[in-house]
């Protein structure tokens, strides 16, 4: 649905005949300023989704691995050094 030249001419002047050419100026420079939060509201939006995308396909980093090794053989990560989940997974292999 688009709008013609014919139906913005008949637009412009039906809001003319309400608010008068005083008016005008000031209701156009509110609906920009309306408009232009929006896009920058939707692109912050956009910006929040596309960074927590990012984050869940980031890869994991070694230490992350481990404690996700440990957790898959039922070793106890919480309150303990790396070293200490890594010796315990070592000592569960051999």
């Amino acid at each position: 649905m688009t709008v013609g030249p014919t139906e913005l001419f008949l637009i412009l002047g039906a809001a003319l005949l309400l608010f008068g050419p005083n008016k005008l100026p000031e209701i156009a420079r509110s609906l920009g300023q309306a408009t232009r939060q929006y896009k920058m509201g939707l692109n912050e939006v956009k910006k929040d989704i596309m960074t927590g995308a990012t984050e869940m396909t980031k890869p994991l980093t070694e230490e992350d691995e481990l404690i996700a090794t440990a957790k898959s053989l039922n070793i106890p990560t919480e309150g303990r050094s790396i070293e200490e989940i890594a010796e315990d997974i070592l000592s569960r292999q051999s």
